[in-house]
């Protein structure tokens, strides 16, 4: 165990614990919090973010902590017995009915274990769709997240870039993602092995219903290299004339690929194609 850790990284849970200051001061400052605000955080770890939050949103506001690590739960419980706006919860982010413990309006803001970043992504813009069944989380105004820089990159590619991806495209639906900050391994304890980045996404309302567009998204990225018109024929079970002839109407070259379509090319698509609602 690193002497300057109170606890062992568990590797199986992703952990690798913030203690850059200027990094955490960036985040709360991106976040853009103000006292009496509603915050979740996802995966407090060691409860180094979660100190400067629950300082930002003070004694009128709530941070909602939920974190994995039984052991670190009864850590940060400890800590924080003395903040009455700092809740630790117990559980599986992916798992936790956030509805239960939160009301919207609130923002997010977390250092995540990587492997979940997409997942978490996911869930937060597509829980609270009306007429969905499932776990109904209110959607955040904002995400402010601690990511491999990577998938940042990937997260806020433009149309043409070779990282642009489904996720990318399901966010400016919603809203739109900057990339922050790049953020070196010396960063954290103990240090991860790849660079990371903090990015912030604003969200508002879908333009398009969520449920239907991502299934389109999922036809168009399931052969990402492919040219449209063949991603589209296999996936949604189209003749190959056929699929030509709705990226025509959409006015789409059928020859481009699905990195290149902008979001406004996407919506067109949409209007004509309306694939059914799916959540697989």
């Amino acid at each position: 165990m690193n002497a300057q850790l109170p606890v062992r990284a568990k590797k199986r849970l992703g952990q690798h614990f913030l203690v850059d200051k200027d990094v955490l001061a960036a985040i709360v400052a991106v976040a853009g919090l103000e006292a009496g605000a509603q915050v979740l955080e996802i995966g407090p770890g060691l409860g180094v973010l979660t100190a400067e939050l629950g300082r930002a949103v003070g004694k009128e506001g709530l941070l909602l902590a939920v974190e994995a690590d039984r052991e670190l739960v009864d850590r940060l419980r400890e800590r924080f017995n003395s903040k009455p706006q700092v809740k630790i919860v117990a559980g599986d982010i992916l798992g936790t009915p956030i509805s239960d413990l939160l009301q919207a309006p609130y923002k997010i803001v977390a250092n995540i274990p990587y492997s979940i970043t997409s997942p978490v992504i996911t869930k937060f813009l597509l829980g609270d769709y009306k007429g969905r069944a499932g776990d109904q989380s209110p959607r955040p105004v904002s995400m402010t997240l601690l990511v491999q820089q990577e998938v940042a990159e990937r997260l806020t590619a433009k149309p043409g870039t070779r990282d642009r991806g489904l996720l990318t495209v399901l966010i400016e639906l919603f809203g739109e993602a900057s990339l922050v900050r790049t953020v070196p391994p010396e960063a954290f304890e103990p240090a991860p092995k790849v660079n990371s980045a903090v990015i912030h996404i604003t969200l508002g309302e879908p333009k398009a219903n969520p449920w239907a567009f991502l299934t389109l998204l999922k036809a168009g990225f399931a052969n990402k290299r492919r040219q449209l018109h063949t991603s589209f024929a296999g996936s949604l079970h189209l003749g190959t004339n056929q699929a030509k002839e709705l990226l025509e109407q959409a006015g789409i070259d059928s020859s481009m690929r699905a990195e290149q379509l902008t979001l406004e090319q996407w919506l067109k698509l949409f209007e004509v194609i309306r694939p059914p609602e799916k959540a697989d």
